[in-house]
């Protein structure tokens, strides 16, 4: 393949994550069809929340922070797999040169579930997102202006880590730190890595933006999103994505970049 080509197909999947390209180009976002009133919105979106607290109250009253990051990660799969039907886990993704996804390992994901969280740091438009997004495929565009930086590592996972320590309360995190890691205390929190459909591997989950009421300080532990500015109160924002058909053991998740369901 010619470097040019090369540099096409790259672009053609980076372009969905740059936000210069997505600020002009949001006119065009497509908007699911699954929800036509108002009142379908606002199901789907309870819904959301109530899955969200679900799993963090879930978490925090039978994980202990106190044992090993390993042991946290596999009890909380253990949890999840026994309260909600299924297991999820980051690997190969059955796309070629796609590099990892996220497979449903055990279970079954029923059609309507919250299967996965798009963690990061959450940005008000206007906050200074440019320079964490130069080279990074994790940004995620909401309906309203808001991004999600979903990066782990270099810039964005410093940004993150800092936000989170300035937020802290007392002996309460304000978030969970751990998603950046290969063992994420939260398992859900991988959303990130929900590759792009394409031809021969099409959508099946879709991106539901959710306003998160205020999120009492000892759950946050588990909550894997932080205020890039300081002090905003709530609700928080988060992105999770919910399965448009029953996904069986076994079948990679895969999504579409340029399409969101907003909760208004």
């Amino acid at each position: 393949m010619s470097m040019i080509k090369w540099v096409l197909k790259k672009w053609k999947s980076y372009k969905y994550r740059f936000v210069p390209w997505l600020i002009f180009n949001f006119k065009n976002r497509s908007m699911r069809k699954e929800l036509k009133t108002q009142q379908d919105c606002i199901v789907h979106h309870e819904s959301a929340v109530n899955s969200v607290f679900e799993v963090l109250t879930l978490l925090n009253e039978n994980i202990s922070p106190f044992e090993t990051q390993y042991v946290q990660h596999e009890k909380a799969n253990q949890l999840l797999l026994r309260r909600l039907g299924f297991e999820v886990r980051r690997q190969r993704s059955a796309v070629p040169a796609a590099g990892r996804g996220v497979v449903v390992t055990r279970g079954t994901v029923p059609a309507g579930a919250v299967c996965a969280w798009y963690p990061g740091t959450v940005y008000l438009p206007g906050d200074p997102l440019l320079l964490a997004s130069i080279g990074n495929q994790f940004v995620f565009a909401c309906a309203d202006g808001v991004h999600v930086d979903g990066r782990g590592g270099g810039l964005s996972g410093l940004l993150f880590g800092s936000c989170a320590g300035r937020d802290h309360m007392g002996p309460y995190p304000a978030a969970d730190r751990s998603w950046r890691t290969e063992l994420p205390a939260n398992p859900l929190a991988v959303g990130q890595f929900v590759n792009n459909q394409s031809p021969g591997f099409p959508s099946n989950v879709r991106y539901q933006e959710v306003d998160l009421p205020a999120v009492p300080y000892p759950l946050r532990r588990y909550l894997p999103y932080a205020w890039y500015r300081a002090r905003v109160p709530p609700p928080m924002r988060a992105v999770v994505l919910v399965a448009q058909r029953d996904i069986r053991a076994g079948e990679e998740l895969f999504a579409n970049y340029f399409t969101v369901v907003h909760d208004s």
